[in-house]
């Protein structure tokens, strides 16, 4: 073999590594979880068919490297945690693709837990305001949570509860 079909093979090799889709979909799960969605559409503005792309996602699914439920969790998990409520992480997991069943599901296991954390939320917010709760509004608070993505259920449990528990 010539000195130049050697350095074309090569180059073939690290072309077909790096520039394919199962390659440049590992690089993008890389940085952090994605959807199967949002990896597809990477995908496609990168200009790769969309067959390939769907073989592509099947390997991953198949290798257990994309699971749309477990990624609904964990970004739901993340959403939860700095102080949101499920209406925001309904909407946000339909906006990177997620099905709607697996976004049902996902909001399902943080239901019960919304009321409590949108208590905490609105303690935080008024210690951080340092503001005496009777100078703030119940229309306030209940305006804050809805712009969360807390229900409006939660919402006014966790108002309610702010003002049993501060006799307000």
């Amino acid at each position: 073999m010539s000195n130049k079909s050697a350095r074309e093979g090569t180059s073939r090799a690290v072309e077909d590594t790096g520039s394919s889709p199962y390659f440049q979909a590992l690089r993008f799960l890389e940085r952090k979880p994605r959807s199967c969605q949002e990896i597809y559409q990477r995908l496609l503005l990168k200009g790769f068919d969309a067959s390939e792309i769907h073989e592509t996602l099947e390997r991953l699914k198949d290798m257990g490297l994309l699971d749309d439920r477990q990624f609904a969790v964990r970004y739901a998990e993340e959403i939860f945690s700095k102080g949101y409520g499920t209406l925001k992480i309904r909407r946000k997991l339909a906006e990177k693709g997620v099905k709607r069943d697996i976004i049902e599901e996902t909001i399902a296991e943080f239901s019960d837990l919304e009321k409590e954390r949108a208590k905490e939320v609105l303690r935080t917010q008024l210690i951080r305001k340092a503001s005496k709760p009777e100078e703030i509004s119940r229309k306030k608070l209940l305006i804050y949570l809805s712009r969360r993505g807390f229900s409006e259920e939660s919402s006014i449990a966790a108002v309610e509860g702010l003002e049993a528990s501060l006799d307000f």
